[in-house]
């Protein structure tokens, strides 16, 4: 499942931005790890008939809450007001400082930690949502674990947001993805 994720982490976030003076083949690396850790996130953690979707929502949520910035994953920037922290934009509840400052960071630990506590949140989500209503899945976890109140984005006031969110999971969900050519390999072409 490594190289879906990869792909569709790159469908999502192509290039590094310019401000973050990343080359492309250092971000690619980088996302590489990214999608290390949500691999070992969600095959840890989800049953294998749910963990193509589960990742999915982890790529869609990490794409949503950060862009992928390494300023975001290296915890130099945190989201709202502070409060959050990672590209998962987890905020501190019920975790002790230290748990929740070892989210942040480059490194493959780190990445990993961040991407399992995306993932318990999102299933906690999932199964509370799920039982609200049968047919809810992973979008509508989504919505909760952006929202902390409603599986439902007609229900919040960032609705346009989630319903792209949701669009992105559903396209990532519905095609087959295809792993870009590495950089060196096009040039060789």
């Amino acid at each position: 499942m490594l190289k879906f994720i990869l792909a569709a982490i790159l469908t999502l976030m192509p290039a590094p931005s310019p401000k973050w003076g990343e080359s492309q083949a250092e971000f690619r690396a980088r996302m590489a790890l990214v999608a290390q850790a949500i691999d070992t996130a969600v095959t840890g953690n989800i049953r294998p008939v749910q963990q193509r979707q589960a990742a999915m929502a982890v790529v869609v949520k990490f794409w949503g809450e950060s862009r992928y910035s390494p300023l975001v994953q290296n915890g130099d920037h945190r989201g709202d007001g502070g409060r959050a922290i990672c590209m998962g934009s987890i905020h501190q509840e019920k975790m002790s400082t230290g748990d929740w400052l070892a989210l942040a960071g480059t490194d493959l630990g780190s990445t990993t930690r961040c991407a399992t506590e995306t993932v318990l949140r999102l299933k906690r989500s999932w199964f509370y949502c799920n039982g609200l209503n049968p047919k809810a899945s992973w979008p509508e976890a989504m919505v909760l674990y952006g929202t902390g109140r409603t599986c439902r984005s007609s229900e919040s006031r960032w609705r346009s947001i989630f319903d792209d969110q949701t669009q992105k999971w559903v396209r990532l969900t519905t095609t087959r993805l295809v792993l870009p050519a590495e950089p060196e390999a096009i040039a060789e072409e």
